[in-house]
């Protein structure tokens, strides 16, 4: 059951990470500069209740996983690094950014541009932690 929540959230997110992406993130270019405070603060409160749980679930769960002696593999070892780098990227360098875009004017578009860019790392590691999860999984199916 405990595979399984972390199965299902980490392929959620990785969907979810993907339309923030190609479609969320290169959104903000075109947000009408009246309108832009209220747009980001919409947005962060709102997929905050999407992903903040579910990026809860997968952190706890993962942890919960290493306690598995059956479960020691080098894809949950790959997943679990990915994992801590997603976190470190959020808050270093994510949540700074969107803190700058509700605030600054004069660079935002250069912003957007940069968290755009930045996202792409996590992406990438949201891939990465899946298919080191479905191959995980796999694994197990196979012995």
């Amino acid at each position: 059951m405990i595979f399984l929540l972390q199965l299902v959230s980490s392929l959620s997110m990785t969907v979810i990470i993907g339309l923030v992406q190609v479609l969320i993130y290169p959104q903000f270019a075109h947000v009408h500069e009246s309108n832009r405070e209220q747009y980001h603060l919409f947005h962060q409160l709102r997929i905050t209740y999407l992903v903040g749980p579910l990026m809860l679930i997968e952190a706890a769960t993962l942890v919960w996983l290493w306690f598995d002696p059956l479960l020691r593999h080098p894809s949950l070892l790959i997943a679990s690094v990915c994992l801590l780098l997603i976190w470190l990227q959020t808050a270093f360098h994510i949540v700074p950014i969107h803190h700058q875009l509700t605030q600054s004017t004069a660079t935002y578009q250069a912003l957007v541009q940069s968290l755009v860019r930045a996202n792409r790392y996590r992406t990438s590691f949201w891939i990465i932690k899946s298919i080191a999860l479905v191959y995980l999984v796999s694994s197990l199916l196979a012995r």
